[in-house]
């Protein structure tokens, strides 16, 4: 194996590699465990590669890529909060440049343009990744995007104190606790996954029925593409399922958890909405902080996002950045970007994209998925 952009689906001898990689790198992200990407390599439409660099016949670097349209982006954007590229953490910054160098004279060649969603704005190659680019005359753009709301604490035990603190969070778990006899779960192998991800799903579709983001659910196609993400997680021994369970054992509050020590990444989550007036989800949390505590970890981590219920109780933040790395010749793809950066230095004119154009095209799309996948199921049955 030398250092080298290689294009189709990655051999086993990559991935062997790749999972010793991944096990010393120092984010060790869930968004780039070795089952999940070798998952969302098997089912992405996009051409797909991996860039390896490797030093000393070691793989000391990674990039898992799909490109579409002559533009080059993570692998792991099927479903993530945070990217970041996978090094070893031993890399030195003169490793971490030659990585970023070699990256972009391969991407260059295969005459692509780069678009890196969601990355953290502290990673310590992208200065290196700018001076590479600006070096090699190759316009740059790194807009801010987003961001991902914490609770940090000293200890794990610090994380329980501070939920016990909250009065409103106590107060939401013993009153579904007393009123409804409700229980708290936690699932952490792929026991009862599939009965889990089916109540998940039910619960998440009246959740936001009747609201202007109807829930992506809907369709069978994405049911199992959960499915196998939490499969693969588990198998990676990172994903933590919790719920709160009724007495007949009906689960009502769900939330996916995913293992980055010291961190416990808050994913996704969802509850039934017949048991609102409860707060479900906020019950949950608290929970979900007493498990955190039992488990050695001290840092809840909300993911991608900047919704009201998280900052009930994040006390930091984590910025993400979206960069462009785009070729000369790629002018759609630069005057998208020109136009992502618009939309972050206009909040108005975003608010009015997110919350009227974007919800009206997710409508779009959720109905024309449920209607193709109706009449594949009438002609399958013809």
């Amino acid at each position: 194996m030398v250092t080298q952009l290689v294009l189709g689906k990655p051999s086993e001898t990559f991935w062997e590699a790749y999972q010793h990689l991944w096990e010393n790198s120092s984010e060790r992200s869930p968004f780039k465990a070795p089952h999940l990407l070798r998952y969302f390599s098997d089912i992405t439409p996009n051409t797909v590669g991996a860039f390896v660099f490797v030093r000393e016949g070691k793989l000391r670097g990674a990039f898992l890529l799909k490109e579409r349209r002559g533009v080059c982006s993570f692998l792991s954007d099927l479903k993530t909060d945070v990217n970041t590229f996978v090094l070893d953490r031993y890399c030195t910054d003169e490793e971490r440049y030659a990585f970023c160098w070699e990256l972009l004279e391969a991407i260059r060649k295969q005459g692509w343009s780069f678009e890196l969603n969601n990355q953290p704005a502290e990673a310590n190659y992208l200065p290196l990744l700018e001076a590479a680019a600006r070096q090699m005359g190759v316009p740059w753009l790194l807009v801010p995007h987003s961001t991902c709301p914490m609770l940090k604490a000293t200890t794990p035990a610090d994380v329980e104190m501070h939920l016990q603190q909250n009065h409103r969070y106590r107060y939401y778990a013993n009153r579904l606790r007393t009123q409804e006899q409700a229980v708290f779960r936690a699932f952490d192998q792929e026991e009862a996954l599939e009965s889990w991800v089916k109540a998940y799903c039910q619960a998440h579709i009246q959740r936001w029925a009747n609201t202007p983001t109807p829930s992506n659910l809907q369709s069978v196609r994405q049911q199992k593409f959960l499915l196998y993400c939490l499969r693969a997680w588990h198998q990676d021994g990172l994903a933590v399922r919790f719920s709160l369970h009724l007495p007949d054992e009906r689960p009502i509050a769900f939330a996916i958890g995913l293992r980055q020590p010291p961190a416990l990444v808050f994913h996704t989550t969802t509850f039934n909405p017949a048991f609102s007036r409860y707060s479900p989800g906020k019950a949950l949390i608290y929970h979900i902080a007493i498990w955190m505590a039992q488990n050695g970890l001290s840092v809840l981590d909300f993911g991608d996002g900047a919704e009201a219920y998280k900052y009930d109780t994040a006390n930091d933040e984590r910025p993400l950045c979206r960069v462009f790395i785009c070729q000369e010749t790629h002018l759609a793809q630069r005057a998208k970007a020109l136009s992502f950066q618009y939309l972050k230095a206009h909040p108005r004119v975003e608010r009015a994209y997110r919350y009227k154009m974007k919800p009206l095209a997710a409508k779009v799309a959720v109905f024309l998925h449920v209607l193709i996948e109706s009449m594949e199921a009438m002609l399958a049955g013809l």
